[in-house]
C-alpha cells in the first residue's frame, strides 16, 4: 500500500471518529459541493455502529443507566477509545475502565463491576469452541495417564471464566436475566439491587448460552487453583482449608455439568 494512501485512510478514519479532524481531511479529498454532508453520513453510520456494538455487549448496563445516558456514554467512549479493528465484537473492551475513570456518584460505582462482568460474558460467548469434558471423559483420561482421578490437572474450557465483584455485580446481572422478558426497559430503577455485597462466580457456555453461576469462596478458590494448572487434589485441599466441610464430589459434579473443563494437562 502506498504511504500516501495509508495516510489518507488514517486521516479518513480519524475524521469519522472525531468531527474535529474533518478540517484536516478535507484538503486531501476531491472537492465536491456535498462533501461535508457525505462525510456526515459516514460519521453517523460509524456512531450508530459503535452504539449497536456496545448495546449488544452491555445490555444490563444499558438497562441500568437508561437509553439516553447510554447513548451519550457510548459517544464519549467511542471518542476516547475508537475502534482499532474491523471486528466490532472487539469494540468496548475498555468500557469498565472508562467508567472507572469517570468519577461516578458513589452509589453508582457498581456500574464498573457490571461492565466488567458483561464484557466477560461477551468474551465467553465468542470464545474458541471446544467440547466440554464429562465425568466419563475425565475418568478415561485419568486411566490413559495411569493416574488417580484426583491427580489429573484439568484445563478450563475457553469459555469458562472466573469473576469476582465487591459490589454485587453477579446478583445484578442474574436479576436482569430473570426479569428481561417481562421488565419495561424504561423502569430500570426497579431492578437496582438492595444490597451491593461481594460475590464470586464462574461463567460457562452450554449449547452456546452463557451461564453465570454464583459460587461460594471455597469453590472459587479451587477453580482459581485449577486455572493456574494444579491437580484436582491440590485444588480441593485449598477449598477444604477455606471450608472444612466443602463437598468435593458435589463441587466436581457442578463444574462438569457447567462445562468448565475442556482437557487435562499431561505430565
Amino acid at each position: 500500500m502506498k504511504p500516501e494512501l495509508f495516510e489518507l485512510q488514517q486521516s479518513f478514519a480519524r475524521a469519522l471518529q472525531n468531527v474535529q479532524q474533518v478540517p484536516d481531511l478535507l484538503p486531501q479529498l476531491q472537492p465536491h459541493t456535498e462533501l461535508q454532508d457525505r462525510l456526515a453520513i459516514y460519521r453517523g453510520n460509524y456512531a450508530a455502529l459503535t452504539l449497536r456494538a456496545l448495546e449488544s455487549a452491555y445490555p444490563v448496563l444499558r438497562c441500568l443507566v437508561g437509553e439516553d445516558f447510554f447513548a451519550q456514554m457510548a459517544k464519549a467512549f467511542a471518542l476516547a477509545h475508537p475502534s482499532d479493528s474491523g471486528d466490532m465484537h472487539r469494540f468496548g473492551a475498555a468500557l469498565a475502565r472508562f467508567l472507572g475513570e469517570a468519577e461516578l456518584d458513589p452509589k453508582y460505582a457498581y456500574f464498573v463491576d457490571v461492565a466488567r462482568l458483561e464484557w466477560q460474558v461477551h468474551r465467553a460467548y465468542f470464545a474458541t469452541n471446544a467440547a466440554a469434558l464429562s465425568l466419563t471423559d475425565l475418568i478415561r483420561k485419568a486411566g490413559e495417564m495411569e493416574q488417580e482421578l484426583t491427580a489429573v490437572r484439568p484445563v478450563l474450557h475457553p469459555a469458562c471464566q472466573l469473576f469476582r465483584s465487591e459490589s454485587g455485580a453477579i446478583d445484578v446481572w442474574l436479576a436482569h436475566q430473570e426479569t428481561s422478558e417481562k421488565a419495561d426497559p424504561d423502569q430500570h430503577e426497579l431492578l437496582l439491587p438492595v444490597n451491593l455485597e461481594r460475590n464470586l462466580g464462574v461463567l460457562s457456555r452450554v449449547n452456546w448460552k452463557i451461564q453465570v453461576h454464583r459460587i461460594e469462596e471455597p469453590a472459587w478458590l479451587a477453580l482459581e487453583q485449577i486455572q493456574s494448572g494444579v491437580s484436582l487434589e491440590q485444588a480441593f485441599e485449598v477449598a477444604l482449608q477455606a471450608q472444612a466441610d466443602f463437598d468435593v464430589a458435589q463441587g466436581l459434579r457442578q463444574w462438569l455439568d457447567w462445562g468448565c473443563f475442556a482437557d487435562v494437562l499431561t505430565q
